[in-house]
Protein backbone atom coordinates (compact mmCIF):
# COMPACT_ATOMS: atom_id res chain seq x y z
CA UNK A 1 0.00 0.00 0.00
CA UNK A 2 1.39 3.42 -0.97
CA UNK A 3 2.03 5.85 1.56
CA UNK A 4 -0.56 8.42 1.60
CA UNK A 5 2.16 11.39 2.43
CA UNK A 6 4.41 12.49 -0.40
CA UNK A 7 8.31 12.85 0.03
CA UNK A 8 9.73 15.69 0.27
CA UNK A 9 11.81 15.24 -3.18
CA UNK A 10 8.73 13.67 -4.54
CA UNK A 11 6.34 17.59 -4.46
CA UNK A 12 9.21 19.04 -5.40
CA UNK A 13 10.28 17.21 -8.62
CA UNK A 14 6.39 17.32 -8.84
CA UNK A 15 5.64 20.49 -10.96
CA UNK A 16 1.90 21.01 -9.54
CA UNK A 17 3.69 21.89 -6.27
CA UNK A 18 6.08 24.57 -5.84
CA UNK A 19 8.83 25.32 -2.58
CA UNK A 20 7.35 27.99 -0.40
CA UNK A 21 9.44 30.82 0.82
CA UNK A 22 12.22 30.07 3.40
CA UNK A 23 11.04 31.51 6.58
CA UNK A 24 7.76 31.33 5.56
CA UNK A 25 6.91 28.65 7.97
CA UNK A 26 8.29 30.41 11.27
CA UNK A 27 6.32 33.30 10.59
CA UNK A 28 2.98 31.73 9.72
CA UNK A 29 3.52 29.24 12.98
CA UNK A 30 3.80 32.16 14.85
CA UNK A 31 1.17 34.48 13.92
CA UNK A 32 -1.17 31.00 14.50
CA UNK A 33 -0.03 31.10 17.31
CA UNK A 34 -0.71 34.62 18.53
CA UNK A 35 -4.40 33.76 17.23
CA UNK A 36 -4.11 34.94 13.71
CA UNK A 37 -5.92 32.79 10.70
CA UNK A 38 -4.01 32.32 7.71
CA UNK A 39 -5.19 32.40 4.14
CA UNK A 40 -3.35 32.36 0.74
CA UNK A 41 -4.46 34.76 -1.90
CA UNK A 42 -2.61 33.83 -5.46
CA UNK A 43 -3.12 35.35 -8.55
CA UNK A 44 -2.34 32.34 -10.29
CA UNK A 45 -4.87 29.48 -11.59
CA UNK A 46 -3.14 26.88 -9.35
CA UNK A 47 -5.81 23.98 -7.75
CA UNK A 48 -6.98 25.00 -4.20
CA UNK A 49 -6.33 21.36 -3.17
CA UNK A 50 -2.55 21.07 -4.27
CA UNK A 51 -1.64 24.83 -2.73
CA UNK A 52 -3.18 23.26 0.77
CA UNK A 53 -1.78 20.12 0.73
CA UNK A 54 1.24 21.56 0.05
CA UNK A 55 1.33 23.28 2.89
CA UNK A 56 0.38 21.13 4.95
CA UNK A 57 3.24 18.83 4.16
CA UNK A 58 5.13 21.98 6.07
CA UNK A 59 3.02 21.43 8.62
CA UNK A 60 0.62 24.59 8.07
CA UNK A 61 -2.67 24.30 8.09
CA UNK A 62 -4.10 27.47 5.95
CA UNK A 63 -7.55 28.83 6.37
CA UNK A 64 -9.05 30.29 2.77
CA UNK A 65 -7.74 29.54 0.51
CA UNK A 66 -8.48 32.03 -2.62
CA UNK A 67 -6.74 31.78 -6.32
CA UNK A 68 -7.39 33.94 -9.95
CA UNK A 69 -10.50 31.91 -10.65
CA UNK A 70 -12.42 33.31 -7.20
CA UNK A 71 -10.76 36.61 -7.33
CA UNK A 72 -11.76 37.10 -10.84
CA UNK A 73 -15.53 35.81 -10.11
CA UNK A 74 -15.93 37.52 -6.86
CA UNK A 75 -13.95 41.12 -8.32
CA UNK A 76 -16.46 40.91 -11.40
CA UNK A 77 -19.60 41.29 -8.82
CA UNK A 78 -17.99 43.83 -6.82
CA UNK A 79 -17.25 45.89 -10.03
CA UNK A 80 -13.37 46.07 -9.39
CA UNK A 81 -10.29 45.58 -11.26
CA UNK A 82 -7.66 44.25 -8.88
CA UNK A 83 -4.51 41.41 -8.87
CA UNK A 84 -5.70 41.82 -4.88
CA UNK A 85 -8.70 43.27 -3.07
CA UNK A 86 -8.94 42.05 0.60
CA UNK A 87 -12.31 43.78 1.68
CA UNK A 88 -14.03 41.19 -0.60
CA UNK A 89 -12.81 38.33 1.21
CA UNK A 90 -12.59 40.11 4.57
CA UNK A 91 -8.70 39.32 5.09
CA UNK A 92 -7.53 42.44 7.30
CA UNK A 93 -3.33 42.13 6.04
CA UNK A 94 -1.73 40.94 3.41
CA UNK A 95 2.30 40.15 2.74
CA UNK A 96 3.09 40.22 -1.26
CA UNK A 97 6.51 41.23 -2.94
CA UNK A 98 4.72 42.79 -5.63
CA UNK A 99 5.42 47.12 -5.58
CA UNK A 100 1.95 46.69 -7.71
CA UNK A 101 -0.23 45.57 -4.82
CA UNK A 102 1.86 48.24 -2.86
CA UNK A 103 0.04 51.03 -5.23
CA UNK A 104 -3.49 48.51 -5.25
CA UNK A 105 -3.38 49.02 -1.57
CA UNK A 106 -3.24 52.74 -1.37
CA UNK A 107 -5.54 52.70 -4.48
CA UNK A 108 -8.03 50.41 -2.63
CA UNK A 109 -7.61 51.13 1.14
CA UNK A 110 -6.09 47.98 2.27
CA UNK A 111 -3.32 47.49 4.53
CA UNK A 112 -0.10 45.58 2.91
CA UNK A 113 3.19 44.68 4.04
CA UNK A 114 5.27 44.55 0.69
CA UNK A 115 8.89 42.46 1.26
CA UNK A 116 11.74 42.51 -1.09
CA UNK A 117 12.18 39.37 -2.75
CA UNK A 118 15.94 39.45 -2.11
CA UNK A 119 15.71 40.10 1.81
CA UNK A 120 17.00 36.59 3.48
CA UNK A 121 15.37 37.29 6.38
CA UNK A 122 12.02 38.71 5.41
CA UNK A 123 10.73 36.16 7.91
CA UNK A 124 11.94 38.34 11.35
CA UNK A 125 11.04 41.57 9.28
CA UNK A 126 7.51 40.80 8.76
CA UNK A 127 7.33 39.59 12.38
CA UNK A 128 8.18 42.55 13.58
CA UNK A 129 6.08 44.45 11.51
CA UNK A 130 2.80 42.89 12.87
CA UNK A 131 4.10 43.42 16.39
CA UNK A 132 4.51 46.78 15.54
CA UNK A 133 1.10 47.16 14.01
CA UNK A 134 -0.39 45.39 16.50
CA UNK A 135 1.40 47.82 19.08
CA UNK A 136 0.17 50.73 17.16
CA UNK A 137 -3.62 49.70 17.10
CA UNK A 138 -3.49 48.78 21.04
CA UNK A 139 -1.79 52.72 21.62
CA UNK A 140 -4.88 54.39 19.76
CA UNK A 141 -7.29 51.90 21.59
CA UNK A 142 -6.21 52.82 25.06
CA UNK A 143 -5.95 56.70 23.80
CA UNK A 144 -9.48 56.53 23.05
CA UNK A 145 -10.36 55.08 26.07
CA UNK A 146 -8.32 57.47 28.60
CA UNK A 147 -9.90 60.10 26.24
CA UNK A 148 -13.30 58.62 27.20
CA UNK A 149 -12.36 58.38 30.45
CA UNK A 150 -11.30 61.65 31.15
CA UNK A 151 -14.56 63.39 29.10
CA UNK A 152 -16.25 60.85 31.85
CA UNK A 153 -14.72 62.84 35.02
CA UNK A 154 -14.86 66.05 33.33
CA UNK A 155 -18.52 65.36 33.25
CA UNK A 156 -18.83 63.94 36.95
CA UNK A 157 -16.58 66.84 38.58
CA UNK A 158 -19.17 69.20 36.26
CA UNK A 159 -21.83 67.58 37.82
CA UNK A 160 -20.42 67.80 41.26
CA UNK A 161 -20.84 64.11 41.73
CA UNK A 162 -18.03 62.40 43.81
CA UNK A 163 -16.86 59.57 41.61
CA UNK A 164 -14.27 56.94 42.37
CA UNK A 165 -12.68 55.51 39.38
CA UNK A 166 -12.70 51.47 39.49
CA UNK A 167 -8.87 50.97 37.91
CA UNK A 168 -5.58 50.90 38.44
CA UNK A 169 -3.55 52.79 36.70
CA UNK A 170 -1.06 51.29 34.99
CA UNK A 171 2.47 53.14 34.40
CA UNK A 172 1.67 51.83 30.33
CA UNK A 173 -1.41 53.37 29.77
CA UNK A 174 0.04 56.42 31.22
CA UNK A 175 3.34 56.24 28.95
CA UNK A 176 0.74 55.23 25.99
CA UNK A 177 -1.67 58.46 26.68
CA UNK A 178 1.52 60.44 27.05
CA UNK A 179 2.63 59.43 23.80
CA UNK A 180 -0.34 59.50 21.89
CA UNK A 181 -1.08 62.68 23.69
CA UNK A 182 0.10 64.70 20.88
CA UNK A 183 -1.59 62.88 17.68
CA UNK A 184 -3.24 65.81 15.52
CA UNK A 185 -6.60 64.87 14.48
CA UNK A 186 -5.29 63.96 10.95
CA UNK A 187 -2.91 61.19 12.50
CA UNK A 188 -5.53 59.88 14.69
CA UNK A 189 -8.02 59.72 11.11
CA UNK A 190 -5.71 58.02 9.43
CA UNK A 191 -4.51 55.64 12.06
CA UNK A 192 -7.76 54.45 12.43
CA UNK A 193 -8.34 54.18 8.70
CA UNK A 194 -5.58 52.41 8.42
CA UNK A 195 -6.30 49.94 11.49
CA UNK A 196 -10.19 49.70 11.13
CA UNK A 197 -10.25 46.42 10.59
CA UNK A 198 -7.38 45.44 12.52
CA UNK A 199 -8.99 43.49 15.45
CA UNK A 200 -7.72 41.13 18.42
CA UNK A 201 -8.17 38.20 16.11
CA UNK A 202 -6.94 39.35 12.66
CA UNK A 203 -6.81 37.23 9.14
CA UNK A 204 -3.66 37.13 7.19
CA UNK A 205 -3.75 37.13 3.68
CA UNK A 206 -0.28 35.84 2.11
CA UNK A 207 0.78 36.03 -1.20
CA UNK A 208 1.73 32.97 -3.57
Amino acid sequence: MRNSKPKKEDLIEDFRYRKIRKGSRDLILLLQNKGHSINIYTASFRNKHQIRKTFEYYGIKVDKIINQKDNSSVLRNENYSASKYLPAFNFDLHIDDLTGVDLESKNLNFTAIIIKSFEANWGKLEIQKVIELEKLYFEFTHFKRMKMMEQFFKEKSQANTFYTPQYETSKSINLIFENTNNFTPEIINNIENQLSKVKSKKHFGDSQ
